[in-house]
């Protein structure tokens, strides 16, 4: 359990005046924008990796002769579900083990986020952005409160702010506090810095995704009614 002082810093919620909330016509512009750049670059990526793709399912079933893809619950916009779409990386009993065990391709496409692909697929579905806060499993849904809830006022994404801010090396609240300040300040200013910052951190294999051993250790978190009934703060760094 932390200290009264890192709790403080896990209230706080930072105000970036770089990006400041738009006016109703000024977002509505830009999610148009950005649905249109979703498809187009959806669509564009799926046809440019199909050299990768195809060669990566191809060594997922002769590893294990199991299915390629992998399909998850996820919550989405709003606390709406969906099923997900990874290629697999985990052997073909995972669900039945304490622990991830990956298959030698598997750990390949981790570190690379090969295995994110297949989400260009949920984007063309219309359940999911290029960039948004990650699907996270519906456990983390029910365990936040209606603050915390906020980071699924908009649609999820492959990639986020708080995947450009460490991925896995940044606090479950601090992932929260990232995810809220993107839905508070979303533009495509910010989502062309994400997209350049995701593409750094991918390049030196930065905090890739947690697999069942982060996942429970930030949904206990999330569970412990410390956390839960703490105030929020408004802090400007620039002060």
């Amino acid at each position: 359990m932390g200290s009264k002082a890192e709790l403080v810093a896990r209230e706080t919620v930072i105000v970036d005046r770089r990006y400041t909330k738009a006016s109703p016509m000024r977002k509505n512009a830009y999610l148009f924008i950005k649905r249109v750049f979703d498809m187009i670059v959806a669509i564009i990526m799926l046809v440019v990796t199909l050299p990768i793709t195809l060669p990566v399912a191809l060594f997922i079933f002769l590893t294990d002769r199991g299915p390629v893809f992998y399909k998850q619950e996820r919550t989405g916009r709003y606390g709406k579900t969906f099923k997900i779409l990874k290629l697999r990386s985990c052997v073909r009993n995972n669900e039945e083990l304490a622990q991830d065990s990956y298959t030698w391709i598997g750990k390949i496409i981790r570190k690379t986020s090969i295995d994110e692909l297949p989400q260009l697929i949920n984007i063309l579905r219309g359940e999911m952005s290029l960039i948004g806060p990650r699907p996270w499993i519906t456990d983390y849904y029910k365990n936040m409160n209606s603050f915390e809830r906020r980071r699924y006022d908009v649609l999820p994404g492959i990639t986020g702010l708080a995947q450009a801010s460490g991925r896995n090396d940044i606090s479950i609240f601090d992932k929260i506090q990232h995810d809220i300040e993107y839905v508070d300040h979303c533009s495509i200013k910010l989502d062309l810095k994400i997209l350049w910052k995701t593409f750094v951190s991918v390049l030196v294999h930065e905090g890739v995704e947690g697999g069942k051993g982060i996942i429970e250790d930030e949904i206990e978190a999330l569970q412990n009614e410390q956390y839960k009934s703490r105030g929020v703060k408004i802090v400007n760094i620039f002060d």
